[in-house]
């Protein structure tokens, strides 16, 4: 069974979203922006950054999903955890309309985690490099 341990925003504007999350070595604001270098149907969507100390780190990249009994499209993510040096797999869905600001507009997300961390599949670039608010990176 999944827990909730986050929420996500779709900001329209920059095409991408914000959130927090609230898991042991993946705890603050988060931000999933469009892949600009998305080059076929198994690059990710998104790349997804958490802020820590003042800084937004690289931790991870996400995926459109669509669920193939109900059709309703889902965020399926990878996201390194640092503390542990394990990967968490997690899953977005949008709120209930009747939870929504906005029935019409699905824009408010769930995260779920079943809370099992993976061994890293293969070796992963450098997450730990920081970047700052400023930087073309993360910056919307």
């Amino acid at each position: 069974m999944s827990n909730e341990v986050g929420t996500l925003v779709f900001m329209e504007e920059h095409n991408g979203f914000q959130g927090r999350l609230h898991m042991s070595g993946a705890n603050g604001p988060v931000m999933l922006k469009p892949n600009k270098s998305k080059r076929g149907d198994n690059s990710p969507d998104f790349e997804i950054a958490i802020l820590e100390d003042g800084a937004w780190l690289p931790r991870g990249s996400a995926w459109w999903k669509t669920a193939p009994q109900t059709g309703l499209k889902y965020l399926s993510f990878s996201l390194t955890v640092p503390k542990f040096s394990k990967v968490a797999y997690l899953q977005s869905f949008p709120l209930d309309s009747e939870m929504q600001p906005d029935p019409e507009i699905l824009d408010h997300w769930r995260i779920l985690w079943d809370g099992t961390l993976h061994e890293r599949k293969r070796k992963q670039a450098n997450t730990e490099k920081k970047v700052t608010d400023g930087d073309v990176a993360y910056a919307w």
